[in-house]
């Protein structure tokens, strides 16, 4: 059984992930989450000029995602505290926006997405879906089209892997070598142990 899965925000698959999987721990993919609150930044925090026309600002966009990166970045409960009440005071006149992340994020999602609670199970800094997500996009390229059948799946998927195995095995080739480097007038022996 896996120790961690990590997911996006699809309530179905978090369903059934808890009940094939009822020992592994079930994170939420960070970089969705960010992506969530950002747009969500952008639609809710809008600051207005003196005639009453909307300002473009990413500034305050910035500083409300940096103080969104440290609530997910908090390594104790402490920490996490303060930042949420630094995270309320930076967001204190959008009300509408506080309201959405805390409602709708911090309280059903803080233990799936917080340092201070993710970090209690070895998930060896994988926090987002990423490298599946390129991985299925590096096996969609050895697709020609959208139509096919098992065999054609099964050809693509074994031309990825071939390719990528021979890759590894060069790279640690390439590693694996002695290296001589000269450094001012010595002669330095670098080996590279795997």
């Amino acid at each position: 059984m896996p120790k961690v899965i990590i997911t996006d925000r699809d309530t179905s698959l978090m369903n059934v992930v808890g009940k094939i999987f009822p020992t592994s721990t079930a994170l939420v993919c960070e970089f969705y989450v960010l992506q969530n609150v950002r747009a969500r930044c952008k639609l809710d925090c809008k600051v207005k000029d003196t005639k009453g026309k909307e300002v473009k600002s990413s500034d305050l966009v910035d500083t409300i995602m940096g103080a969104w990166k440290s609530i997910v970045n908090s390594a104790t409960k402490e920490l996490y505290a303060d930042a949420v009440l630094q995270f309320r005071k930076v967001c204190e006149q959008f009300p509408k926006f506080l309201n959405y992340v805390e409602s709708t994020i911090l309280k059903p999602l803080k233990e799936k997405i917080v340092k201070a609670w993710t970090d209690r199970v070895m998930h060896f800094g994988n926090t987002t879906t990423n490298m599946v997500e390129s991985a299925h996009g590096t096996l969609k390229e050895y697709f020609q089209d959208s139509k096919g059948n098992l065999e054609k799946g099964w050809k693509a998927i074994h031309a990825m892997l071939t390719v990528q195995l021979t890759e590894i095995q060069a790279e640690f080739g390439r590693s694996s070598t002695v290296l001589e480097h000269k450094f001012e007038g010595y002669l330095l022996f670098i080996i590279f142990i795997i």
